[in-house]
């Protein structure tokens, strides 16, 4: 069943469900040494809920979109409020991001290799030199 139908038959007035593709990747470098270098691909799933005027919201890691309802069903009903949702029509926005430099374009070797360069401690003062580099990347559908 679709899980939008299913959120309305537990008896939300408004439900939405996430899906993304997250693509992330990390650099730790401390002292010249490589203390984490990881880069990997997962999947996010989240449902959003209006329930008896409050807010619900549940996330995993599992497309499991009839529990992911349930949860934030649950959890809208451990909050007291009244919200209503004003009638809109609805809009579509497709944004598309630009980069200088796509992060997927670079080999994770020569990140690692333009981290490292940066330290060039010629000031002998300084005992402690940490970079850390991060990029993420997310398509998401609701």
């Amino acid at each position: 069943m679709n899980p939008l139908k299913f959120a309305k038959q537990k008896g939300t007035s408004y439900a939405e469900i996430l899906n993304a593709k997250v693509e992330t990747t990390i650099i730790e470098i401390n002292n010249k040494q490589v203390k984490e270098l990881s880069q990997g691909e997962m999947a996010q799933y989240a449902a959003r809920v209006l329930y008896n005027g409050a807010w619900g919201i549940a996330y995993s890691a599992r497309p499991e979109f009839k529990l992911l309802v349930d949860s934030a069903i649950r959890n809208a009903k451990a909050i007291k409020q009244n919200i209503k949702i004003k009638e809109v029509v609805p809009t579509r926005i497709l944004v598309d991001a630009k980069y200088v430099d796509d992060p997927r374009d670079i080999d994770l070797e020569d990140k690692k290799a333009r981290l490292l360069a940066l330290d060039s401690r010629g000031n002998h003062k300084i005992s402690t030199l940490t970079f850390n580099y991060a990029d993420r990347i997310s398509e998401n559908h609701i």
